[in-house]
């Protein structure tokens, strides 16, 4: 049986959200391709899955069911954590990346409701404990790089239509207000969400003055006093380097007796990710 349209545009919006919110933290085009489905996927079986149950504020004991085999919220957390630099992403932290990333979905979703029925809409707490329902109409592909990662959803048009509002109060996860555009929404809160995150991190920052390469011969020779000559003039600026990444140049200082680096130019973010490929 075909889906009806109102929870197939439940879906596109879900899919653009999720698209705009990746594109956000990786700085790269993200497509995330919406399909109708007819059968229960077997990936779903697999140790591993994530289920997400989302209900709104607007409508009582309706709810959307996301359900995520570990392959794809695994490589879908740690590309976004690989775009932030970070080189070692064990299995707790692409889980919660991608944790972060669907409540970022829902917002969006949310808002798109509240833009299409005139009224607030607001994610409620999500079941995060919920397991895989037996059908899901829909596969959303997310295509990152060369992968081709499947998530899965189920919409109930209960839970994207007008209702009786469940009793409780709503957890705010976007800001109503039919000015604002969903997908954008949906980027400044994850941007937000995920730099709070990262930013206690701490990192090497080092500073290169230049290279050189020596025979072993001329190495042992070394003492005190020999002049090892480097591959950039004087005139050239230094390379700030942070986590063997080079993210800046400049030009040596002094501040209060100790050397310092005044910032000339900051390398691009496709520059830097070339630099540690």
């Amino acid at each position: 049986m075909p889906a009806s349209p109102t929870s197939l545009w439940a879906a596109q919006e879900f899919a653009r959200g999720l698209a705009l919110a990746i594109e956000s933290m990786t700085g790269t085009k993200v497509v995330v391709e919406v399909e109708e489905t007819s059968s229960q996927p077997e990936d779903l079986t697999k140790p591993g899955t994530l289920v997400w149950r989302q209900a709104f504020s607007h409508t009582a004991g309706a709810a959307l069911e996301l359900a995520v085999p570990a392959r794809s919220w695994h490589g879908i957390g740690d590309t976004v954590l690989t775009a932030a630099l970070i080189e070692q992403v064990d299995e707790a932290m692409a889980r919660d990346t991608f944790r972060e990333l669907a409540g970022q979905s829902f917002g969006a979703l949310a808002q798109a409701l509240t833009a299409r029925l005139g009224r607030e809409v607001n994610c409620l707490d999500p079941d995060l404990s919920a397991s895989a329902g037996s059908s899901f109409p829909f596969s959303l592909l997310v295509h990152a790089g060369d992968e081709t990662l499947p998530l899965y959803l189920a919409v109930s048009d209960a839970a994207v239509e007008p209702g009786d509002p469940p009793a409780g109060p709503a957890r705010q996860t976007a800001v109503a207000g039919p000015a604002q555009q969903p997908g954008a929404l949906a980027t400044e809160h994850l941007q937000s969400k995920r730099l709070d995150l990262l930013l206690d991190v701490q990192l090497p920052v080092s500073v290169s003055f230049g290279q050189s390469q020596l025979p072993l011969k001329d190495v042992i020779k070394l003492t005190t006093g020999s002049i090892v000559e480097l591959n950039r003039t004087v005139s050239e600026p230094v390379e700030v380097i942070v986590n063997n990444c080079v993210i800046a140049r400049g030009e040596v200082v002094v501040v209060e007796g100790n050397f310092g680096v005044r910032i000339q130019h900051v390398v691009s973010r496709q520059e830097r990710m070339r630099s540690i490929e």
